[in-house]
């Protein structure tokens, strides 16, 4: 062969090659991801102020990131905004929550808006917070994710949305930069008193170091049946070895004091030591022990003692004080919350004699039971009630009507005479 000519097929084939990384690395942001600053140009169009993305200057915390936006905001224009142009109709049939992470220096009002086709406009301030952060970024200084309820506009018509930082004042300067990242519509986060069951996008209050991500379910049976389940992996040669959740804030305890946590693990071959600690504020400790292996149990902790001590994290330590384990003994969680109720043994007895299908469900769901059921109550992920029902003729077998609600989370209460028993509900 020439060499002239092998030379120069050697040369096309490495632009090609370089051409088709260079649109790996900076392919287009899809929906339901607006931007994350490290695909180019954003899904849709961003208008208003614009943003501008450059290598992340403030990287650390929730954060680390290759890339950000920069927003430059005039804080002497009460409405100066960033604008999400959309062109057509936003689809918030499933994912009708929009997170944002911002790392700002200061704390200001934030507000966000749909406007635009043929709905009224809707405006919000930031949901799920149980700090008082809701309509303001109220951490400077740091990353801090934050999450905006539209589900109510699931079925209304809103081409744009707004989002105005330092909303509705003009006591800023004209060049305030606000970094941005991790722009999407998701689902429902968990919502105090529920840390994470790992079915809603994100946990009420951070795991330190991302330390229990979210994956199917290897084991399900029993006592749970849940799609997802946490992972934790625990050092078992370093004794304080832990699973850490930052609140941020005082943790309420007044009625909701009791911690829940459902276990499954093959690492056992003796009972392990569990400690449950409230750190921050005065400290309060309770050891147990994880004495199942093999199927799931699920473990409860009094810390009525502590309301009013002003905790704010959560510590869990697995096997705690101990280094007879090995370096990646493996702990699957689920259903970690507070509640006010006691866990009793006629409530896991329960798990086994109520069984509710098909979950995930579209339209019904039936309940087939081994006891009379006289009373039932589906709330959506925020605590609020749904239906309601309560009759002496449901029987052991019913169905229940969800067509008419939103696609999601909910939780499903199913009394008996004796007990009663919460069954997650995934609605499509």
């Amino acid at each position: 062969m020439n060499i002239n000519l092998k030379t120069k097929k050697m040369k096309k084939l490495l632009l090609l090659s370089l051409t088709f990384m260079s649109y790996i690395a900076f392919s287009q942001c899809v929906d339901p991801i607006i931007s994350d600053f490290e695909c180019s140009p954003p899904s849709h169009t961003l208008g208003g102020n614009g943003v501008t993305s450059l290598a992340n200057p403030v990287s650390g915390g929730i954060n680390t990131s290759a890339n950000v936006g920069e927003f430059t905001d005039d804080g002497l224009n009460a409405w100066d905004n960033l604008e999400v142009d959309y062109g057509a109709p936003i689809d918030l049939s499933t994912t009708n929550f929009l997170k944002i992470k911002i790392y700002s220096t200061a704390t200001v009002p934030l507000l966000l808006k749909l406007e635009g086709g043929t709905s009224p406009a809707f405006e919000t301030g930031a949901c799920c917070a149980t700090d008082g952060s809701a309509d303001v970024i109220d951490v400077a200084n740091e990353w801090k994710e934050y999450y905006f309820d539209f589900s109510s506009q699931a079925a209304e018509s809103h081409n744009k949305l707004i989002l105005f930082f330092n909303a509705g004042n003009t006591n800023g300067t004209a060049t305030d930069i606000f970094y941005i990242d991790d722009i999407e519509w998701t689902t429902a986060p968990c919502m105090d008193p529920v840390i994470s069951d790992f079915e809603c996008s994100a946990p009420s209050h951070p795991f330190a170091n991302g330390a229990s991500p979210t994956i199917a379910n290897p084991f399900p049976g029993g006592i749970n049946t849940s799609a997802n389940v946490g992972e934790f992996t625990d050092d078992g040669a370093s004794a304080w070895d832990n699973l850490f959740i930052d609140f941020g804030a005082p943790i309420d305890l007044s009625v909701n004091n009791k911690l829940r946590v459902k276990i499954y693990t093959t690492a056992l071959t003796a009972p392990i030591p569990l400690l449950a600690k409230l750190e921050g504020g005065t400290q309060m400790e309770i050891w147990g022990s994880v004495d199942v292996n093999g199927a799931w149990k699920e473990y409860e902790f009094d810390f009525s003692a502590a309301a009013g001590n002003g905790n704010t994290k959560v510590v869990l330590f697995f096997n705690g004080g101990e280094t007879t384990g090995t370096a990646s003994d493996i702990y699957y969680i689920d259903d970690l919350l507070f509640t006010s109720a006691t866990l009793s043994t006629t409530d896991v007895a329960l798990d086994n004699v109520i069984k509710v299908f098909p979950n995930p469900a579209n339209d019904k769901i039936s309940v087939n039971s081994k006891v009379n059921i006289n009373a039932y109550e589906l709330v959506d992920i925020t605590g609020k009630t749904i239906i309601q029902k309560q009759s002496k003729t449901f029987g052991t077998s019913f169905t229940i009507d969800i067509s008419v609600l939103n696609s999601g989370l909910y939780f499903l209460n199913v009394n008996s005479n004796k007990s009663n028993k919460v069954i997650k509900i995934l609605k499509k």
